[in-house]
């Protein structure tokens, strides 16, 4: 019988030899595709290449079937073979991305409701019946045998979020995040360089940020953010995206997010005592949503709610339906879920959207962007978010936050493996997903690394400290002692792995956080040296890994690895007190750096500062202060400057720096006049009291000015005031 070719029609035949009560799947197969659609031609070559691994021999695609064999058929929802078959009905309900697979007269029929699904139909079937695993980009397990033996099928698979992603350089290769089954491409990745025209699209998110690529006019600029009272801003920022979104491949299946400026200040202009403060972000983003020109209208819009945007209003016209709300818990301890005590008013917040918006998605965080090798033990209270997003109906979509800026984070691979399983299916049990990817990937070190990763997430729990977006690398969970420890449980896995074993090298990538600790911090340990030598060679294993944290390259790890630290001198303002009980002190390791380099500094207190140009105005430098004790506090930063020559009497008033605590108890600034050249100076930021506000971090952050070279932060101290007569 030959086939005839039908448009978006895939038959994959696969020769079995049927058993009354199994299926025999040998080698003996072909391979047809019956559409001369790209994407399944595409598939059937992709099947093709993992049957002739499986089987160690050549598989053939035919032009034609053979009507005396068992095929294997490989359909779309809307075609005219599915209406033939006895299950329609059900072919029928798939939803977008989902897929059956059922055994039939004969048959095994995979039927996918759109190009992805045909791709998630032939993987599933290499995964849930012969065994493959898609690990990583790179390691892949493929099981060789002459035949197996499978039982009758019916699996219906749909995904349980409509936008599935995971945002890490792991996941960035279309054709692994195809495998894994997510279909998000946001930011870089829906550029024309990461395009692919083997495997099918995702959904694109293209950002239109509020800034001077929508709004080029400063009039309209109030607080760090544009006046969205204004209407004026609304119709200049229309217009800008329209014209943008004209010169995109935009298709209906895609997102336009409208971000705001990302910082936590907005301009109040408007707001009455009862509104929150996103409200005007709000009504400038369904204008936008309501007005793009017809081209674009069943295009999605994303709201953006963050940070202080991230608040519901208390009432507001109903939003255009091409808007959904894209809700981010940024400030939230990722350490717990966020129906936790900790995180109720975030999670709060979250459902205060329910009543305006049908349609919820979620940006939520995976890694530490103050340092992306560094232990961060979140992936049990990830995990419960996720099954608890799905219980919650209005959230369709999914969006986790990685170490997209560099390959080698901390458990990046695990990460990316086991929560793609979970975004497609939340009821899964993470401990086996863990256990399964372990196995594979690790080897005979799998239940050493297993119970790493239970120590570090149980220690954690017990210390019950914080887990920030951006974690302090001084977090009492990274103890020496503690580090020792885990070293140690990853010392016991390695005895077991042979030199020549791949698992061996996935295993030594693992000590990178311990060591990116130990290095960072110039641990006065027995360990340092060795921590140094294989940081190194973590560093050097991989073209891949770019940065250490966000916006920080490695190049500038690579500069100062070396470099003995001193031991800090005590600062005047401590003296005879207890450090870690009175006083505290943060090097330059232990803050983060948006847009800082760390340099060697003979003139520094442990020999390596932060730096900044003087002509930067961003808060580049920022010490969180979660997890300070309860008490009243003076916070100090020592600070010196580079110059040139060219200074004269009058430019001594020039601001160089400014400083405050987040939020706004405290803004202070300090002026050329104040400082020697190349000689540190200790500026007090200010005072707070734990036990009555809810300061988050303190930041300083260069003034913008030319005249000055360089501004370099040695480090900040906190001293407990014990005057009781001092607010």
């Amino acid at each position: 019988m030959k086939i005839n070719i039908i448009k978006i029609y895939l038959m994959i035949l696969i020769c079995l030899e049927l058993g009354a009560d199994n299926i025999q799947f040998t080698a003996n197969c072909e391979i047809v595709a019956a559409d001369s659609n790209a994407k399944v031609q595409n598939a059937a070559k992709e099947l093709q290449t993992y049957l002739d691994k499986i089987f160690s021999k050549s598989i053939k695609i035919a032009d034609e079937a053979n009507n005396t064999k068992l095929t294997l058929l490989l359909t779309k929802k809307n075609s005219l073979y599915t209406k033939e078959l006895s299950f329609y009905k059900d072919i029928n309900s798939l939803k977008e991305d989902g897929f059956i697979i059922k055994s039939e007269n004969n048959n095994i029929i995979i039927v996918g409701s759109n190009d992805r699904a045909l791709f998630y139909g032939v993987y599933h079937f290499l995964e849930q019946y012969l065994g493959c695993r898609f690990l990583t980009k790179d390691f892949e397990y493929i099981p060789k045998f002459d035949q197996i033996v499978l039982t009758d099928i019916y699996d219906k698979e749909i995904p349980y979020f409509l936008y599935r992603e995971f945002f890490s350089d792991e996941s960035d290769s279309l054709e692994f995040a195809t495998k894994c089954r997510l279909n998000g491409r946001l930011g870089h990745r829906s550029s024309d360089k990461y395009k692919d025209d083997f495997f099918p699209k995702g959904k694109m998110i293209y950002n239109q940020f509020v800034s001077s690529t929508l709004i080029d006019d400063d009039s309209f600029e109030c607080n760090g953010q544009y006046d969205f009272s204004l209407p004026e801003v609304s119709r200049i920022a229309l217009k800008s995206v329209n014209k943008k979104l004209s010169a995109m491949d935009i298709t209906t299946d895609d997102y336009i997010l409208i971000e705001h400026e990302d910082r936590d200040s907005y301009c109040p202009n408007g707001l009455t005592s009862d509104d929150t403060a996103g409200k005007y972000f709000l009504y400038y983003s369904s204008y936008i949503a309501k007005n793009l020109k017809d081209t674009f209208q069943n295009s999605n819009v994303l709201y953006q709610a963050y940070q202080w945007s991230r608040t519901a209003p208390k009432s507001v016209k109903k939003l255009p339906k091409n808007t959904t709300i894209f809700f981010s818990p940024i400030e939230a301890d990722f350490s717990k879920p966020l129906n936790s005590d900790v995180n109720q008013a975030i999670f709060d917040d979250l459902k205060s959207w329910n009543k305006f918006a049908n349609d919820i998605f979620i940006w939520h965080y995976v890694t530490n962007f103050s340092g992306y090798f560094q232990p961060y033990p979140n992936i049990y209270a990830l995990d419960k978010d996720i099954k608890q997003f799905f219980s919650l109906k209005h959230i369709k979509g999914v969006f986790l936050q990685s170490s997209y800026g560099t390959s080698g984070g901390e458990l990046a691979d695990l990460r990316t493996w086991v929560f793609s399983k979970l975004l497609w299916n939340p009821e899964r049990n993470i401990d086996l997903l863990i256990g399964e990817f372990c196995d594979l990937y690790y080897g005979d070190a799998s239940d050493d690394v297993q119970k790493y990763i239970r120590v570090l997430h149980n220690v954690h729990q017990k210390l019950d400290e914080k887990l920030l977006v951006k974690s302090s690398i001084n977090a009492k969970y990274l103890h020496p002692v503690f580090l020792n420890y885990l070293e140690l449980i990853l010392d016991e896995g390695l005895k077991k792995i042979s030199e020549d074993m791949v698992s061996k090298r996935h295993l030594l990538k693992l000590y990178s956080g311990i060591d990116y600790v130990r290095v960072m911090r110039g641990d006065i340990d027995k360990n340092l040296e060795k921590s140094k030598k294989r940081f190194k060679q973590f560093l050097s294993s991989d073209d891949g890994i770019a940065n250490f944290a966000e916006g920080a390259t490695v190049d500038n790890i690579k500069q100062i690895i070396d470099i003995d630290r001193k031991n800090p001198f005590v600062p005047k303002e401590a003296k005879g007190l207890k450090e870690g009980t009175d006083w505290f002190e943060f090097q330059e390791y232990a803050l983060r750096l948006c847009c800082a380099n760390l340099s060697a500094d003979i003139n520094s207190s442990d020999g390596v500062s932060a730096v900044m140009k003087g002509e930067q105005d961003e808060w580049g430098f920022q010490l969180d202060i979660n997890n300070l004790p309860k008490g009243k506090w003076n916070i100090y930063a020592s600070v010196k400057i580079e110059t040139d020559d060219t200074i004269s009497l009058t430019d001594n008033a020039r601001p160089v720096i400014y400083y405050g605590i987040h939020p706004t108890y405290v803004k202070g600034v300090s002026f050329l006049g104040q400082f020697t050249n190349n000689t540190y100076k200790s500026i007090k930021i200010g005072q707070i009291n734990t036990e009555k506000s809810n300061a988050e971090y303190i930041w300083l952050s260069p003034a913008g000015n030319k005249l000055i070279k360089s501004v370099y932060l040695d480090r900040i101290w906190i001293v407990r005031d014990n005057n009781p007569s001092k607010e």
